[in-house]
């Protein structure tokens, strides 16, 4: 379970308000979970910024993909506990 302890927050450095939305939301469903929240800016690596430039924010957990484009915090929640309790 040690590798699932952390949220991927794909997300754009500049101006990105559903990113900003997507940070503020996952805050305390972290809090609830036991997990950390990295913030990583695509624009700095070429590799992620063409993958996900058109769909900031992503939401990664253990490598699954939690959430894309609008972070709906009660669904987010609910996958990430589905995704620790199969593990």
């Amino acid at each position: 379970m040690a590798a699932h302890q952390e949220l991927l927050l794909y997300r754009k450095r500049g101006e990105c308000p559903l990113c900003d939305i997507a940070a503020e939301a996952l805050a305390p469903i972290a809090r609830r979970l036991n997990l950390a929240v990295n913030a990583v800016d695509i624009e700095s690596d070429a590799e992620l910024f063409d993958r996900y430039q058109f769909d900031v924010p992503v939401v990664l957990f253990g490598g699954v993909e939690v959430a894309r484009g609008r972070v709906v915090p009660p669904v987010v929640e609910a996958r990430l506990r589905e995704i620790r309790d199969a593990n």
